[in-house]
């Protein structure tokens, strides 16, 4: 392989390497901003559960399981605490007295607009010494690693 390769090769292993450690540490960092945000009053499970409905509507566990690649019984346990929470609550379908759907309740909205303004709130300050132009790379760079790991 010729020597010009090779140091291609080996400055994409070392790039690849420093964005491992700064995805690492990134992630460690807005982890702790999103526990903080959320004040012990929900899981990380349990708000991506209350944001699905959030945006969705109501739905039935199987389905909330599916979007969160969980199992509908871990579903079913998690929604257990939102339940005695006020946070969520069942309804039967009016057609198909089988199925359940879980709503998200006013109290359940207010929460997650809290932690979601919290969290937005944070990262803003995280942000604050980057351009606009920054930004803007920042989130084509990140939409095209999304896109990657989808079809991936």
């Amino acid at each position: 392989m010729p020597e010009s390769l090779l140091l291609a090769e080996d400055n994409r292993r070392t790039t690849v390497g420093q964005i491992i450690r700064l995805l690492h540490s990134i992630s460690g960092k807005f982890g702790k901003e999103i526990t903080r945000a959320m004040e012990g009053r929900v899981s990380a499970s349990q708000f991506i559960m209350l944001m699905i409905l959030k945006q969705t509507g109501p739905a039935k566990a199987s389905e909330i399981a599916k979007k969160m690649q969980l199992t509908p019984s871990a579903i079913t346990f998690m929604s257990k605490d939102l339940f005695g929470k006020n946070l969520i609550k069942r309804k039967r379908d009016d057609d198909d007295r089988r199925a359940v759907y879980i709503h998200i309740t006013e109290e359940g909205f207010r929460i997650v607009e809290e932690i979601e303004t919290s969290i937005r709130q944070s990262l803003e300050g995280l942000l604050v010494n980057l351009t606009n132009a920054e930004l803007s790379n920042i989130v084509l760079i990140l939409d095209k690693l999304d896109k990657n790991i989808r079809m991936a």
